[in-house]
């Protein structure tokens, strides 16, 4: 067999080879050159709201036992557990969950991080390899090769994407010599690093004591189900909605001919902190537009994650019959525009994917405060 079949078959057969994975994993990546790399292909790449960091670093310890046993620690608070379906988690926002009494709920990502570690395969035919050399890595022999992604139709790239390489010029490898497992990637936009993904120590084939796959919460933190975190109450009439909210609701005096509303009611909840809020969907019957309204007490509004998109265009701040408000416009095909304002002490968020940004100015200010008594027939 030649030098790039034999790397293949051993790259191939890692995941039946692997018995017990145990190993310290960084992640780093540089934020705008990963968005221009994953851009290539269309891909959304979203970092949550104010990302102004130049570049990303994580550090994790890992157990896995394959196929369905995972164990992962970060900075000492925050650990997870996976046994089958089964599935426990603890961090100081969300407090410890699980999804014991609902198995349907996914496997919480528990390792999922570092699958390529574990089972190098789903890569290995859209890829083409290049200059094998010998290397070390995490105390390891290594099998270093370059390796360029190939063009492949839509949805086949999807192994390159959970690795943000889809779009990478090339990718180098460090392969485990003896494993098969990969220890390192490297993309590379132009001559420049973009992501590293990279085992810092990594031990193979060790016995795990009975009590790595079992969790603990800290001493007084009750294990809560997952789902129970918050709770929506949907289909309300408008005056169900002002009467379970603690600020004032508003709600347009009027909607253009042949619009519809939903109204919903997300509770408050602890862990994570959530303030509780409004939620208004307004539909053209066509259903070729539509607005989504989201309120909350202004005091509360930074325990809800506010949507911001990759790349967003800058706020500007406008005033329309007396009202103070900021409006974007989406950058992109795929971005939303955007309204956010406050009245009365209520932090009030818009956006529609198919409405202007100053056509949603024109219904903030046509925002009334909402009824708390329906209105009596006959008047």
């Amino acid at each position: 067999m030649s030098e790039l079949g034999d790397l293949l078959a051993l790259m191939h057969g890692a995941r039946g080879r692997l018995q017990t994975v145990r190993a310290t994993v960084r992640m780093w990546n540089h934020v705008a050159r990963t968005h221009e790399a994953m851009s290539r292909r269309g891909t959304v790449v979203t970092y949550g709201p104010q990302v102004e960091e130049a570049e990303r670093e994580d550090t994790f310890r890992v157990w896995i036992a394959p196929p369905d046993r995972a164990r992962e620690e970060t900075d000492g608070e925050r650990y997870s557990v996976r046994r089958g379906q089964m599935w426990w988690s603890y961090d100081p926002v969300n407090g410890a969950r699980t999804n014991e009494d609902r198995p349907e709920v996914g496997s919480g990502g528990v390792g999922d991080d570092a699958w390529w570690l574990v089972d190098p395969a789903p890569i290995i035919g859209l890829l083409d390899y290049h200059g094998f050399s010998r290397g070390q890595c995490a105390g390891r022999e290594t099998i270093e090769v370059r390796a360029v992604p190939r063009t492949v139709g839509d949805g086949d790239h999807w192994p390159l994407m959970r690795l943000t390489g889809e779009g990478a010029d090339e990718l180098r490898l460090s392969i485990d010599a003896e494993q098969g497992a990969l220890l390192r990637i490297e993309l590379r936009l132009g001559d420049q690093p973009y992501a590293i993904y990279e085992a810092l120590e990594v031990a193979f084939g060790e016995p795990f004591a009975d009590d790595v796959f079992e969790f603990t919460p800290p001493p007084g933190e009750e294990v809560r189900p997952v789902g129970e975190e918050s709770h929506v109450r949907r289909d309300l009439t408008i005056e169900q909605a002002v009467a379970a909210a603690p600020f004032t609701v508003w709600i347009p005096a009027q909607l253009p001919g042949g619009w519809t509303s939903e109204i919903a009611f997300a509770d408050a909840n602890d862990r994570p902190p959530i303030a509780p809020s409004v939620h208004f969907d307004f539909r053209a019957r066509d259903g070729m537009h539509a607005v989504h309204v989201v309120e909350l007490a202004a005091d509360r509004a930074g325990d809800n994650d506010e949507y911001e998109p990759a790349r967003a265009a800058p706020w500007e701040q406008i005033e329309r019959d007396g009202r103070t408000m900021e409006i974007r416009d989406g950058a992109e095909s795929w971005q939303p525009a955007q309204l956010r304002l406050e009245l009365d002490g209520t932090r009030i968020l818009m956006h529609s994917n198919d409405i202007a940004a100053d056509s949603l100015a024109d219904l903030a200010c046509d925002l009334v405060p909402a009824p708390s008594e329906p209105p009596e027939l006959g008047r």
